[in-house]
C-alpha cells in the first residue's frame, strides 16, 4: 500500500469540505487507496488546529470528535527516529519532513505568506 503523510492544512481541509481536491484525498484515504502516516507532533497540531475558532465554528464538537477518532483509528503512528533541521522553508515544518522520511509521498498545502 502507498504510504502518505498529509500535512495539517490538508488534513483539516479534508474534514471541512465535502467536494473538491480535499474531499477526494479524504475519500481515497478512507477507502484505503493509501495509508496515512502521522507523528505525535502532527497529531497534536491537528487537534490544536481543529479547536481554533475558525474550525470549531464550522465543524462543531461532534464532527471534530468523529474525525479525530477516525483519524486515530486509521492513521499509522510514525515515530520520528531522526529529526530534520533546516530542510523546510519554514523551520516549524521540519518535523513534518521528519515524519515523511520513510513514506512514499507527502502532500502539503502551503499557506505561508512571505
Amino acid at each position: 500500500m502507498i504510504r502518505v503523510v498529509l500535512d495539517t492544512n490538508v488534513l483539516v481541509s479534508a474534514v471541512r469540505t465535502d467536494r473538491g481536491l480535499f474531499a477526494v484525498i479524504r475519500e481515497s484515504w478512507l477507502t484505503r487507496r493509501f495509508q496515512v502516516y502521522v507523528s505525535e507532533p502532527l497529531l497534536d497540531e491537528v487537534e490544536r488546529t481543529l479547536t481554533k475558532p475558525y474550525f470549531a465554528e464550522r465543524l462543531g464538537p461532534e464532527r471534530r470528535h468523529r474525525f479525530l477518532a477516525l483519524f486515530n483509528c486509521t492513521a499509522v503512528l510514525q515515530p520520528i527516529i531522526e529529526p530534520v533541521t533546516g530542510a523546510a522553508s519554514h523551520p516549524e515544518d521540519d518535523w513534518i519532513l521528519a515524519t515523511a522520511k520513510n513514506v512514499d509521498f507527502a502532500i502539503f498545502w502551503v499557506l505561508h505568506s512571505d
